[in-house]
């Protein structure tokens, strides 16, 4: 399996964002799609509960899974993260898929809804997905108008204008940029006034 750096991936998901000319959320994955990379997007039954999409680097289409349709359409955060998931699969393993390296024999690369942690191939498109739907200078700025401490509202209203899913928010400012510190049912921007909502003290 090719090893791909987490670096390299968000360098990849900047330029795709400059060539898109996006500079303020909420970024479309599905226009990217398809007027960027100028790829086809179809909802087709892939015949699998499990399967949200698919990509065909032959075919260059998108196939959105009509099983999850409704689910999808209605989650307007999960579709646009599973469209630029697919996009990472594009950006990232086109050309493996091409030169038939290791792990990358297949032309259609699939992403299943359960188990993608097993397959690092889905994990680099995830962290595609993350770079491109919520750049750390967009989450920057947004977070700005936010005053400390945010409760869970606060939260699904940045995930709004991002049009990802509050999980994926919180994963990318708690987990990830350590932006916010969460304390007894909220969202801190200093660690020191997380510690002291937990009733703890600094040690500096």
């Amino acid at each position: 399996m090719s090893y791909i750096r987490t670096r390299d991936i968000e360098s990849i998901a900047e330029r795709v964002l400059a060539q898109a000319n996006v500079d303020s959320p909420p970024i479309k994955a599905e226009i990217i799609a398809e007027c960027v990379c100028e790829l086809d997007i179809d909802w087709v039954n892939l015949d699998r509960a499990d399967v949200l999409a698919a990509i065909s680097f032959f075919d260059q289409k998108i196939y959105m899974n009509e099983l999850r349709k409704y689910e999808l359409k209605n989650n307007l955060g999960r579709m646009n993260f599973t469209f630029a998931h697919e996009l990472g699969h594009w950006f990232l393993h086109q050309n493996l898929v091409q030169e038939k390296l290791p792990g990358f024999e297949d032309e259609i690369l699939i992403c299943r809804d359960t188990n993608i942690k097993t397959d690092n191939r889905e994990r680099q498109a995830d962290i595609f997905a993350t770079y491109l739907l919520m750049p750390e200078r967009f989450v920057t700025e947004q977070l700005r108008s936010f005053a400390t401490p945010l409760n869970d509202y606060d939260l699904k209203r940045i995930a709004n204008i991002f049009q990802v899913s509050k999980q994926a928010m919180e994963i990318r400012l708690v987990d990830e940029l350590k932006f916010l510190h969460y304390a007894q049912g909220l969202y801190y921007k200093s660690e020191n006034e997380a510690m002291e909502a937990r009733g703890q003290q600094s040690l500096f």
